[in-house]
């Protein structure tokens, strides 16, 4: 009778555990799991007021201003952001601090045509934060930032593309620069609003490393001749100021926006250092939400080196993360089609 106990035991453990694996992606390595792990940080459980405080004790204390230490500029055109900023949220902001620790900006253009729903579901992931502002392009008003004359030829059209987003953001540490809180912000990240970190950035390291190198901004990669990456950057209040200046942004013509972030930080003397970040396209949210794969070509993994160019085993499937909305993720399917 014990010998059967112990064969069914066994038998119905190698079956659950069979049915375990079975959920982990074949390619997968056994250490992808520790990856998914967001330290959400969660405000202190207020202590209960007692009877005696709340008959005879008055009002209760103010709470402390906020001063935070990080301000995030996410500002550009929507693209991914809805199934992106759960990994960003979780490396980057979870990573140093938790919300209380940072001045969270969003600045984005969209297409009115195609890209009403996803804007409407963009508002309602930041609706807590400290700056939101969403908008339709608009040839004329984006003309009208940058005092040009007219937009009605198509020398204007195909300068419009990257000016809709530089004058994003420029809007948004605009926005930075008059909020109460900037007195407080030590470094500004400014990044695409559909990128990721394939792994957690911690900005302590990352102030030590600009301390070392007397750099008032940490810039990924260098890209080609003379040109730094411009969808991620890490630096403070003065070099953001010269960042993000939006003079001569309107003349460029698509495809040397890189080169415009040369011209701002190079005489500032940067430091180079990879920070594991990646973009994603609308064509590979469904293997990145449902299994952490996509297409990491060159353009997408940005600043990788060649070795990690192969498949990043270790990314972490965007549905396992805390602040991924199934909801999102079909409402930004539906705009593939």
């Amino acid at each position: 009778m014990r010998c059967l106990i112990v064969v069914a035991l066994l038998t119905t453990r190698a079956v659950v555990g069979r049915r375990n694996r079975s959920i982990v992606p074949p390619w997968r390595n056994a250490t992808w799991t520790p990856r998914c792990r967001c330290n959400v940080t969660t405000p202190p459980k207020q202590k209960p007021q007692s009877l005696w405080s709340r008959v005879f004790g008055g009002r209760k204390k103010a709470a402390p201003p906020r001063k935070p230490k990080y301000a995030l500029e996410l500002s550009g055109g929507l693209r991914t952001f809805l199934v992106t900023w759960p990994a960003l949220s979780c490396a980057l902001v979870e990573r140093n601090g938790g919300r209380g620790n940072w001045w969270l900006g969003l600045e984005a253009p969209y297409d009115a045509a195609k890209q009403a729903d996803v804007a409407a579901a963009a508002r309602s992931v930041v609706r807590d934060w400290d700056h939101v502002n969403v908008y339709a392009e608009s040839a004329n008003a984006t003309c009208a930032f940058y005092g040009a004359a007219t937009c009605g030829s198509e020398q204007y059209r195909l300068k419009l593309h990257f000016a809709y987003q530089w004058e994003a953001v420029a809007r948004c540490h605009a926005a930075l620069e008059r909020s109460p809180l900037f007195e407080s912000i030590e470094l500004v990240v400014r990044a695409r609003p559909d990128v990721v970190l394939l792994r957690d950035l911690a900005l302590d390291e990352a102030a030590a490393t600009m301390a070392r190198a007397r750099a008032p901004a940490l810039v990924p990669c260098v890209v080609g001749q003379k040109m730094y990456i411009d969808d991620f950057v890490v630096a403070t209040k003065r070099a953001m100021a010269e960042y993000v200046k939006a003079e001569g942004a309107f003349d460029l013509v698509p495809g040397c926006c890189e080169k415009l972030v040369w011209f701002r930080l190079s005489p500032l003397g940067p430091a180079i250092q990879r920070v594991g970040h990646a973009i994603v396209d609308i064509p590979m949210i469904e293997k990145y939400v449902r299994d952490g794969r996509f297409v990491f070509k060159r353009h997408h993994g940005r600043c990788a080196t060649a070795t990690e160019m192969e498949w990043p085993r270790d990314v972490c499937p965007a549905m396992l993360l805390p602040r991924y909305s199934e909801a999102n993720y079909r409402t930004l399917e539906r705009c593939m089609h």
